[in-house]
């Protein structure tokens, strides 16, 4: 995804004339704090691409992780609505930010992460296979929503196909 999003890309859609812009409501929703009629720029772009990047990388090791993975879903979440508020509207990344909301919301992050270390430093009674073998009975439900949700969008995909294409 960050691929995608590029200080040259956000460059260009903040360039582009007025006309071609029009804000998805998700957009609009982030946009509120700001005032009716705020089109961010590219300098406001970058800033939520750096943000975005650096909680990736927090929740990606594990630092913080909730904190990390809810701002990461949410930078995401505003770059996308951004692009597509370009007339670019294809989809392919929604499945994703649709899953990185869902882990934001998983208990991530509770073992093999620099917050399952600190929470070990603080009790050393603790030990580590204890830390290791850690599971939770709510671990596994990220990973079935995600499942249905790919379930769903084949679903859709198929039916979309016969019923308006005529199969």
């Amino acid at each position: 995804l960050f691929l995608r999003y590029s200080e040259a890309n956000f460059g260009m859609l903040a360039s582009l004339p007025e006309p071609m812009y029009n804000p998805i409501t998700l957009l609009r929703l982030f946009l509120v704090p700001f005032g009716a009629g705020y089109r961010p720029s590219a300098e406001f772009m970058q800033i939520i691409y750096y943000i975005t990047l650096v909680s990736g990388v927090s929740a990606l090791v594990g630092f913080r992780t909730n904190v990390s993975l809810v701002i990461f879903a949410l930078g995401n979440a505003f770059m996308v609505s951004y692009n597509y508020s370009h007339g670019d509207f294809h989809h392919t990344e929604a499945p994703l930010v649709i899953a990185l909301g869902v882990l934001a919301l998983s208990p991530a992050g509770r073992v093999l992460s620099v917050d399952a270390w600190i929470r070990h430093h603080r009790d050393p009674g603790a030990s580590t296979a204890q830390t290791l073998t850690a599971e939770s009975a709510f671990a596994g439900w990220p990973i079935r929503l995600v499942q249905w949700l790919f379930v769903l969008m084949y679903l859709s995909a198929v039916l979309s196909k016969l019923v308006f294409e005529g199969g």
